[in-house]
């Protein structure tokens, strides 16, 4: 696989997150909760809005419940999709084509990796995150940061994530 590029993610408040490329802060994302609905926005280095996820929220709060499946939508300048769990796996629905998140707890920050149909596109470990390239960087960021903060999430076996991420280096 070629070089993968290198990301740092930073936790600068409750619900609030970055990431950086070399220093340099490339994506802030914020949670929100307001009356219904859980949005979780996105934005560029120039504060431009570019990935939104929302949810309705009914009664107490959660976005993945293990009794049923819990859609999302995400709006992603033109390429609107929705989040579903699909096989333990969070699944972005396009048009075109589909990606998949995996994810595992390592207190304190959830890992995840991110693929396609056919190969590993990226992965986080800690506040670390590396991508085969910078077209996944915001889906990839906007997911890590929605995986912080949530709590009711389906994780995979440690087996599973440990193989994912062993074909990820490789």
């Amino acid at each position: 696989m070629e070089r993968m590029k290198h990301f740092i993610f930073l936790k600068e408040a409750n619900g609030c997150y970055a990431m950086q490329d070399q220093g340099y802060t490339i994506y802030r994302g914020e949670s929100l909760s307001q009356k219904n609905t859980h949005t979780l926005i996105l934005r560029n280095s120039y504060h431009d809005p570019i990935i939104t996820i929302d949810c309705l929220v009914s009664g107490t709060f959660r976005f993945f419940h293990a009794h049923k499946e819990a859609a999302m939508n995400l709006h992603m300048e033109q390429m609107d999709g929705q989040l579903i769990w699909k096989n333990a796996a969070l699944q972005w629905k396009l048009p075109a084509s589909q990606y998949y998140f995996i994810a595992i707890r390592h207190a304190p920050y959830v890992d995840i990796i991110m693929s396609d149909e056919r190969e590993v596109l990226g992965y986080s470990q800690g506040l670390s995150g590396w991508l085969t390239s910078n077209n996944y960087s915001a889906p990839f960021a906007a997911i890590w940061m929605l995986m912080q903060e949530k709590s009711d999430i389906r994780f995979v076996d440690e087996a599973t994530f440990g193989q994912k991420r062993k074909e990820a280096k490789q």
